[in-house]
């Protein structure tokens, strides 16, 4: 104890003698200082502090856009992706699409395009008519539900997007019930499956291209703005 009241002595002494004592307390804890100054260890708070900015500049809704954007381009151009994985991008879409017009339509054609690429996981007979109907009252609800709440907007869709939504009640048609009765179900079983990825594909990298442009409008607005 002797030797620790020692040497605090005589590294303290001079700062007690010269009434320095305060400001060597404040520089051991700098509270008064903040959280955050010009340069910072690379620690969580550096990170904290990049996030705070980030997050200030983007706004919730913008960070929900990128969000969605993100898991949209995972499933994109991910490297052996499941069907399924295409929910991930879905979901925070929907939570988008009650605030702009732009935005409803891009959940639109993602949905519905996302959730037909889902049938072929769901391939018996009794499973058939429970698909096609929980996915048209889906549908259906989604679109008229949006449509009244822009009904002062634009249309959701233009000719082409409505055109291309359509198609897929043909596409169904043909894969469930005049393909099994044709003579290449036995040497090309897979021709279905092959239509529907390819068709869906379309619908869901429309929608990722019209998102990923809705989302360098808003930031190019938004810097106007600030502007």
């Amino acid at each position: 104890g002797l030797v620790v009241f020692l040497v605090s002595a005589l590294s303290l002494g001079p700062f007690l003698a010269l009434n320095q004592l305060p400001q060597v307390f404040s520089r051991l804890f700098p509270f008064k200082r903040g959280l955050c100054h010009a340069y910072w260890a690379p620690n969580f708070w550096a990170l904290y502090n990049a996030l705070d900015k980030v997050l200030s500049v983007i706004g919730p809704r913008g960070f929900l856009r990128c969000l969605t954007l993100c898991a949209l381009s995972s499933f994109m151009f991910g490297w052996h992706v499941h069907e399924k994985a295409i929910l991930l991008a879905i979901l925070p879409m929907s939570l988008l699409s009650v605030g702009k017009a732009g935005d409803a339509s891009i959940f639109l054609i993602l949905t519905t395009t996302g959730h037909y690429s889902l049938f072929p996981l769901l391939f018996t007979a009794p499973e058939l008519p429970i698909k096609i109907l929980l996915m048209l009252l889906f549908t259906i609800y989604s679109i008229s539900s949006l449509k009244t709440l822009f009904r002062k907007e634009k249309p959701l869709f233009n000719w082409m997007e409505t055109f291309y939504l359509l198609g897929l009640g043909p596409l169904e048609v043909c894969c469930e019930f005049v393909f099994p009765f044709t003579s290449w179900k036995v040497k090309y079983p897979f021709i279905p499956l092959l239509l529907t990825s390819v068709y869906c594909a379309v619908g869901v990298t429309y929608a990722w291209f019209k998102l990923y442009v809705s989302v360098l409008i808003d930031s190019a607005i938004g810097k106007t703005k600030k502007q």
